[in-house]
């Protein structure tokens, strides 16, 4: 994304912190007081980020981004720069 580790970081912490307002909001919206709510909630939350990240897959090149994201979403920093 060409930002610098800083900004990566604090982008990061963020969107969890996001993530997790998410989950409590719309927890809070049935308005019972659940686990299992809570687990949805956060199965819900977890469905949009991930349509998010695929949506960035799309919208990358295929030369070089593309493959650096799919490895490093595998678990690989061997094509990260």
């Amino acid at each position: 994304m060409g930002a610098s580790i800083l900004v990566m970081m604090t982008a990061a912490f963020g969107f969890g912190i996001l993530a997790l307002g998410l989950v409590t909001l719309v927890a809070s919206l049935s308005g019972r007081d659940d686990r299992l709510i809570i687990v949805l909630a956060g199965i819900i939350v977890a469905g949009v980020f991930s349509a998010l990240v695929s949506l960035v897959q799309y919208s990358a090149d295929s030369e070089e981004p593309l493959p650096s994201i799919v490895f490093w979403l595998m678990g690989s920093f061997a094509t990260a720069n």
